[in-house]
């Protein structure tokens, strides 16, 4: 009997169509489309996302007394915080950093609070923490928060400007740089890790992996100023350098500090005029470690200068 076998066709061997070059060349297309997409919206959230409330330990968890205070900025947000006065002692506010809420001073309010006999304000910028708004501006428009802050001291508290001292933290620090009228008349300042203005600060991000911020970042830089609704990059970032002669000021940063390295930072400090002036570098330490608990050497520094500079 004859085989039929033979003649069926070998299926095993039949080689697969090959996608046309227009096929492959579409795909691609929208994949790169949907990575620059991507790539966008994180750029955008880089430049102006806000934070979460993230862990918020409130401090009397820790022995310290506070009160739960709230005040608005001239744009109508309501901005949260804690309070906690010494009776005729001065106070300290403190301005947190990009990504962190009013908990980041933890380690500092609760060493003032304990051994130096000054009170603080601690308080949510917007967009972080419980505060009103969702999109932070990395220091631009925070300056008006801290306004809205240093009025409620003024105003509500009777505090006069020379008895408040501030410790500024990151984008914190480019807010309390931008109070041209308040900054030079507060009666001590402390400056840990200033960071560049957003804008800078993704230009020096993208460099570090040889890109160009156009068109890289083109539509994101569009996008994150209109939904900011500011310039996130002010031709003169820090406009209060050259008027604080003669203030107790403290520079502080990281060694390791790739936000705020030491070169930035002493280029910041030389344009400071007058000798009222201290800089301090801590060997070892990163840009978030600077406030960690898991460094007290930096919480001891600050605090010493500011009991020192309101005794």
């Amino acid at each position: 009997m004859r085989s039929t076998y033979g003649s069926m066709p070998a299926y095993g061997n039949k080689k697969p169509e090959k996608k046309s070059l227009l096929g492959r060349l579409v795909i691609l297309g929208v994949v790169v489309c949907l990575g620059y997409v991507l790539g966008t919206a994180g750029i955008v959230w880089y430049l102006i996302g806000g934070s979460s409330t993230g862990l918020m330990t409130h401090p009397k968890t820790q022995g310290v007394d506070v009160g739960e205070v709230e005040f608005v900025n001239a744009e109508g947000m309501t901005l949260r915080g804690w309070y906690s006065p010494v009776k005729e002692r001065p106070v300290i506010l403190m301005a947190h950093g990009r990504g962190g809420h009013r908990t980041q001073f933890s380690p500092l309010y609760t060493f003032l609070f304990r051994s130096c006999r000054l009170g603080f304000l601690t308080f949510d910028f917007r967009g972080a923490g419980l505060s009103d708004g969702f999109w932070s501006t990395g220091g631009i428009r925070e300056a008006e928060d801290l306004k809205a802050a240093i009025d409620w001291l003024v105003q509500k508290k009777n505090y006069s400007l020379k008895d408040i001292g501030i410790v500024a933290f990151d984008m914190g620090a480019l807010a309390a740089l931008r109070l041209e009228e308040r900054l030079p008349k507060l009666g001590a300042i402390v400056l840990v890790a200033p960071s560049e203005s957003p804008v800078r600060s993704l230009k020096r991000t993208l460099r570090r992996f040889y890109l160009p911020v156009h068109p890289t970042a083109t539509i994101a830089l569009a996008a994150a100023r209109k939904l900011a609704g500011t310039d996130l990059d002010p031709k003169r970032p820090y406009p209060t350098l050259e008027s604080l002669r003669n203030i107790p000021l403290l520079m502080v940063g990281g060694e390791e500090d790739q936000v705020s390295p030491p070169p930035f930072l002493r280029g910041l400090y030389q344009r400071i005029p007058g000798e009222a002036k201290t800089i301090r570098i801590h060997k070892g330490i990163d840009h978030a470690g600077l406030l960690s608990a898991d460094h007290p050497s930096v919480t001891k520094d600050i605090a010493e200068f500011l009991s020192i500079a309101f005794r």
